[in-house]
């Protein structure tokens, strides 16, 4: 089983958020902990930002902190605040020939690609400026919007992050928001001998995947096609796909086996590779994200 898992239930009584606040290491301390030297510029746009992104994702507040802190940690992995010799290389290259460069590529300090910062635009009845990427205010500003989903999704309520949560919010960055959840799913499906047990839990909607699902509904009676399958397990919004008979059905089955609560979420089995950034596991990126913000970078 994959070490970084997540759990619903467990109730925890969750502290104010001005207690959080006050009890935490300010962001600019972590960025100079870290090495980043006069880290004030960076912390303010990403306290600026962290107020503005809550009034837009409201159910974030609880974990305002982790929030912050992540995103730091991203943008050091994707740029070291775009003092990496990769960015840097790369930013040279844009502004010498930037025709160069994948019109649909990753661009800014935090290198969200453009093609999903025009989806996050349009979701907030915006046009995106893609120039807007390459400032510090607006890559953090992407960088906590892509972020803020992925706590919408795995962050649990009424109780702080666990460290395996932080993790898994983390992947979702690189990996992409719903690989976490559909992994898990592709896991509980192996272990009900449905999916491949040759084939990784990358938490990707291949065929083998929308096969697993097929059968096993064919097996409990439940009528599904493969569009409406795809439809389901593209649906981000927590309740949306999980209140439905397909989902409760595997979840009870996986409980009703092996007698404890299956997971919502776990680390996919994934490996991927940017241009100049090069190839790195799920695992790899996020711990390195959760790392830096631990002051182990």
């Amino acid at each position: 089983m994959n070490s970084y898992e997540a759990h619903e239930g467990d109730v925890i009584k969750l502290p104010k958020p001005e207690v959080l606040r006050s009890a935490s290491i300010s962001i600019s301390g972590i960025l100079r902990q870290n090495g980043l030297k006069n880290p004030e510029r960076w912390a303010e746009a990403i306290r600026q930002s962290t107020e503005e992104r809550l009034r837009e994702y409201p159910t974030v507040e609880p974990h305002r902190l982790d929030f912050e802190k992540l995103t730091a940690g991203i943008i050091n992995r994707e740029s070291k605040f775009g003092l990496s010799d990769r960015y840097e290389f790369k930013s040279n290259v844009e502004k010498i020939l930037p025709e160069f460069l994948n019109p649909f590529g990753s661009k800014g300090y935090a290198q969200i690609d453009l093609e999903t910062a025009r989806e996050i635009a349009e979701r907030h009845g915006e046009q995106l400026k893609t120039e807007e990427l390459s400032t510090r205010e607006g890559s953090v500003k992407f960088a906590q919007r892509r972020l803020a989903e992925a706590f919408e999704l795995y962050a649990p309520q009424n109780r702080p992050l666990s460290e395996g949560e932080k993790v898994i919010i983390a992947s979702t960055y690189n990996a992409g928001l719903l690989r976490p959840r559909n992994a898990a799913l592709q896991q509980q499906l192996k272990d009900l001998n449905y999916f491949p047990p040759e084939v990784d839990t990358s938490g990707s909607l291949g065929p083998a995947t929308l096969k697993a699902f097929s059968d096993f509904a064919k097996a409990e009676g439940i009528s599904v096609t493969q569009t409406e399958l795809k439809e389901m397990l593209g649906k981000s919004s927590r309740g949306e796909f999980e209140q439905g008979l397909l989902y409760t059905r595997l979840k009870g089955r996986w409980e009703e086996t092996f007698k404890q609560k299956p997971l919502y979420a776990q680390l996919p089995q994934l490996e991927t590779e940017k241009a100049y950034t090069g190839k790195i596991t799920s695992k790899g990126y996020s711990q390195a994200v959760v790392n830096y913000v631990r002051g182990k970078s």
